[in-house]
């Protein structure tokens, strides 16, 4: 979907539409603050009632969507609601979706979770075909064919969890409460999709159109990662410790040396395959995807680290190291990017990568062999 929108469109447009929607994604994750993970590790592990996370769900859609709306109303003030309708529609709809997995996430259903995962990108890909065949413009088909693919799977996720968990009818007047840890965490991978915005604003659209349209290129092995660590956490969060949760999730660690393996083989053609699938207007897309799947190479091992701590008890020093993190890859963005393009955010990712990396390993070997109790 990227791919043909971003051929069709060529870089200026497409990084243009590309900044909208990563704001979009930035905004859901922001304001979703870790409680997706927070109710999926509480009710896997019996913590709290379907009852009160439905409450919450209600009172996080409510505030979370007049938020939104608000921001909207002033984007449209200063002349900017064409391009605002797009963050905001892609954060609502992402918003729902995600919040309508838990159900399904909890109850340590993988292989339904992998559905609604191929559920959302099939259904998105669908609804752009079906728009672009009828003379819409592939950047519009683009926005809101990944809204609709959020939304429906969702709602699949919803249909198939044994508990069907969504909003209740008295939203909680405090949706985040108790989130702070897992909040921080979230927020901080949320954050990084504003590396668009930040690459834009200083590196220009062209810079932030050569950056996206490969960026979501490592995606299919961050979704092998994803499928392993989402599946894993409410198997370690249900575990009695730490021996118990290791032997339970070792079998599934070939999943992110799939992803790996994957990486190592993008990074190897990333100059043929884009110079073929994208022409020579994106040149400049070649050495960003080669660094982009390097960095993307620590960020497999990054994520099922973070998911054990996590969901081990240790979700607020975990957030804390992903939010320097996060900030130090801003940072890097904003001043590599006049100098060195859509390269500098790719740069930047791969270094935070690699820094987050050798935190986490650092906090595992002194909160196992220091025999850490873990909660």
């Amino acid at each position: 979907m990227y791919l043909f929108a971003a051929r069709d469109a060529g870089p200026s447009d497409f990084g243009a539409t590309f900044t909208m929607i990563a704001i979009g994604v930035t905004a859901a994750g922001v304001l979703d603050f870790g409680t997706n993970s927070l109710w999926t590790r509480d009710l896997a592990s019996g913590r709290t009632s379907v009852r009160a996370v439905q409450s919450a769900i209600a009172g996080k859609f409510l505030y979370s969507t007049a938020a939104l709306v608000g921001a909207l109303a002033v984007a449209a003030s200063a002349g900017y609601a064409a391009q605002a309708s797009i963050a905001v529609a892609i954060g609502i709809s992402v918003l729902i979706g995600q919040a309508l997995t838990v159900g399904l996430r909890a109850a340590a259903r993988a292989d339904l979770v992998a559905l609604v995962i191929l559920t959302e990108r099939g259904l998105g890909a669908a609804a752009m075909a079906a728009m672009v065949c009828l003379g819409m413009s592939s950047l519009t088909a683009l926005w809101i064919a990944l809204a609709s693919g959020a939304l429906s799977s969702g709602m699949v996720a919803w249909a198939l969890a044994p508990q069907r968990i969504g909003p209740g009818t008295v939203p909680s007047a405090r949706p985040w409460s108790g989130s702070m840890g897992f909040g921080f965490g979230g927020l901080a991978t949320s954050l990084q999709s504003a590396d668009v915005a930040v690459l834009s604003a200083a590196g220009g659209p062209a810079a932030a159109g050569a950056f996206g349209a490969v960026s979501r290129w490592t995606q299919p092995m961050g979704l092998a990662v994803s499928a392993f660590a989402q599946s894993a956490a409410p198997v370690i969060a249900a575990a009695n410790s730490w021996e118990a949760a290791w032997r339970r999730i070792r079998p599934s660690l070939w999943l992110p040396g799939l992803a790996i393996f994957g990486c190592i083989l993008v990074a190897l053609i990333s100059p043929w395959i884009v110079a073929t699938l994208l022409g020579e207007d994106y040149a400049d897309s070649a050495l960003v995807l080669t660094v982009l799947a390097v960095g993307t190479i620590p960020a497999c091992c990054n994520q099922p680290l973070a998911i054990f701590l996590q969901f081990r008890g240790r979700q607020g020093i975990v957030g804390g190291v992903l939010m320097a993190g996060t900030c130090a890859q801003l940072v890097m963005v904003a001043l590599l990017a006049p100098p060195w393009g859509g390269v500098g955010a790719a740069v930047g990712f791969a270094v935070t990568q690699c820094l987050i990396l050798l935190a986490l390993v650092v906090l595992v070997i002194r909160l196992r062999f220091r025999r850490v109790p873990c909660v």
